[in-house]
């Protein structure tokens, strides 16, 4: 019976490893039904600028001020989170965060969060609550940042599968001010 159980687990993180090689299929980090902005897009100020290494970042709210503030954050993509702060630390600016390996020299980087459930070395799943929308570390209100990154931790450009991304670039990036409702997997 432990062979079977043993067997089972291989089979499920060789499906994992295998899906999160390839370039993920991004969903949008949070419930599908949620309606939120995109309060700063890709390449814009403050603080998403090449100067700052975020030019492919984006910041969600769902509300104004404090409203966003315990929603839950949910993983882009599957893989296997290799680094995560819970502490309300500064955190080089980025707070309590969770970084999660796609696979492929792939990492989705998910910051200022409230509180943060996903731990290093768990393995995710598309859709998984891996913690709340926060404030913590350098961030004025609670609200979602998200950015696809290399292994050097820079931002790198991706894009949302979900279909009912509204206001988007030629590349299917959400621009500043557009709302996105994400689709149901």
């Amino acid at each position: 019976m432990k062979w079977i159980i043993s067997a089972l687990v291989l089979s499920v993180l060789v499906f994992l490893a295998q899906a999160a090689v390839a370039n993920p299929q991004l969903r949008l980090p949070y419930a599908a039904g949620e309606t939120w902005h995109v309060d700063q897009g890709n390449n814009s100020t403050p603080t998403h600028t090449v100067a700052k290494g975020m030019t492919y970042a984006w910041d969600f709210n769902w509300g104004s001020g404090d409203q966003d503030k315990g929603r839950p954050v949910l993983a882009p993509a599957a893989g296997v989170v290799i680094a995560y702060s819970n502490n309300n630390s500064n955190n080089g600016g980025w707070g309590n965060m969770v970084r999660i390996d796609y696979g492929g020299g792939l990492y989705g980087r998910l910051v200022h969060l409230d509180k943060v459930f996903a731990k290093t070395e768990d393995i995710v799943v598309q859709g998984q609550t891996i913690g709340t929308c926060g404030t913590t570390g350098n961030s004025s209100s609670p609200h979602i940042h998200y950015q696809t990154e290399n292994i050097n931790g820079q931002s790198v450009a991706s894009s949302f599968v979900d279909e009912n991304v509204l206001l988007q670039e030629t590349n299917g990036v959400p621009k500043s001010g557009s709302r996105t409702h994400p689709q149901t997997p």
